[in-house]
């Protein structure tokens, strides 16, 4: 393809870092990712360019791209077919909010020959583009750290106060509730569902009754977990998480934040009394829990072809007491994957067999370490000049709230005194 027509060809790269940004309308890609394709086409026709493709990525989050499969997707097909001139984004920010990754693909864009637009943002490709880029890369980690930092923050002082910062579990619900005329967000117990995740904790402690059975009664007797999008009836409660229901101290009325545990503000299902005696039945029982974790060097590394799930190592024992380890993909445990369980020798031969047909020539070897070494010394050189950046920017914005304060001062009669907070002279940052 010649380079006059492949600088016409334009990708669109769409991306929200949460479930719920998706699900916030009707169309199963809420709001934010139609509102993203019609700004970003409209720019490509502007650019007098033709949008050959996009990569949507709905609700996937995360500080670097390994974890977005349609990123990863994308420039694998720039870097392949080399058929595009450009990739069209509402924003930086969607692309990267980690510097290092940013910088990264910056460099391989441009030995590609690929620009990258923003609609939102200054994506000039000169040396002046670069630095702004630069900035606004290392501008947009920050935020997303300090978001995350401010998140935690709140979260574990309303877990302090005995509030939930979390999703409740099955036999709550999360609800608002007014109270002089404002809505607070608490929880309260779920009427259909409390009563059956009690009767759960009053068999198992009994000491008749196993996971499985516990789970037949009160399945049977018509507990099914909360509607939800994919399942609008709910569902019955699997058995493997029985366990971790009659383990769990939100059901005495505690709150747990980071390991550390609170007195709740919700009203307790059971009492000490009774949680107590089927943690007792649960240690007597080894609780469901193994006695030994059985490791693998394929452990975490292989994912279902189906349904893209994981596969975990599981080992079973037959009546003679012989174990056999299999390799079985979560999917199926989750009843959503058909994909027989493997036996842990025919994993291990199929995979044997992969990297087998594998071949990487010595030349192509060499390049990939150059180019690694050449990336970290990148990341060095841009790490440095990004903080000398945001020092000299952090500079010049504190000479101007000097000043700021100084025309307040001026205005009000009064002069603030020297200082760099806005609560220190009682002007609140919306004056």
């Amino acid at each position: 393809m010649s380079q006059d027509v492949r600088a016409k060809r334009a990708v669109l790269y769409l991306r929200v870092s949460s479930r719920g940004q998706v699900e916030t309308d009707y169309d199963p890609e809420g709001n934010s990712i139609p509102a993203q394709r019609k700004a970003c086409q409209r720019r490509a026709e502007e650019l007098g360019m033709e949008v050959v493709d996009e990569y949507v990525e709905p609700g996937k989050s995360g500080m670097t791209v390994d974890g977005r499969p349609k990123f990863l997707e994308m420039m694998a097909r720039i870097r392949n077919e080399k058929d595009v001139g450009a990739i069209i984004v509402y924003a930086r920010s969607r692309m990267h909010r980690d510097t290092a990754d940013a910088a990264i693909t910056r460099r391989e864009l441009k030995k590609l020959g690929v620009q990258l637009v923003s609609i939102m943002d200054y994506t000039e490709d000169s040396y002046v583009g670069d630095l702004v880029a630069a900035i606004l890369d290392g501008v947009n980690e920050y935020q997303s750290r300090a978001s995350g930092a401010d998140v935690a923050y709140k979260m574990s002082a309303k877990a302090a106060n005995g509030g939930t910062a979390h999703q409740a579990p099955i036999g709550y619900l999360n609800t608002g509730v007014m109270v002089d005329g404002r809505e607070f967000r608490t929880v309260v117990l779920d009427e259909e569902r409390a009563p059956l995740i009690r009767m759960m904790f009053e068999l198992y402690a009994s000491g008749t009754y196993s996971f499985r059975e516990v789970q037949r009664v009160v399945t049977e007797s018509g507990l099914r977990t909360r509607p939800s999008k994919r399942c609008p009836a709910g569902r019955e409660v699997p058995m493997y998480t029985i366990g971790s229901i009659l383990r769990n101290r939100y059901y005495l009325g505690r709150v747990t934040f980071k390991g550390v545990e609170y007195q709740g503000r919700h009203e307790p299902l059971v009492n000490q009394e009774l949680f107590d005696r089927v943690q007792g039945v649960m240690r007597q029982n080894n609780g469901g829990i193994r006695k030994r974790v059985y490791d693998h060097p394929l452990k975490g590394v292989l994912w279902c072809g189906r349904c893209r799930t994981r596969f975990y190592l599981d080992i079973v024992t037959n009546g003679r007491g012989v174990k056999y380890a299999y390799f079985v993909c979560s999917g199926r445990a989750n009843k959503t994957c058909r994909s027989e369980r493997v036996p842990v020798a025919i994993m291990e031969a199929k995979v044997r067999a992969h990297y087998a047909r594998l071949r990487v020539p010595s030349s192509i070897a060499s390049e990939l370490q150059s180019q690694l070494d050449a990336a970290f010394r990148e990341r060095q050189r841009l790490d440095v000049e990004v903080r000398e950046q945001l020092s000299s920017e952090r500079a010049r914005l504190e000479r101007q709230q000097d000043q700021l304060l100084e025309l307040i001062g001026d205005r009000t009669g009064r002069r603030c005194a020297s200082t760099r907070r806005f609560g220190n002279c009682g002007i609140s940052s919306r004056e």
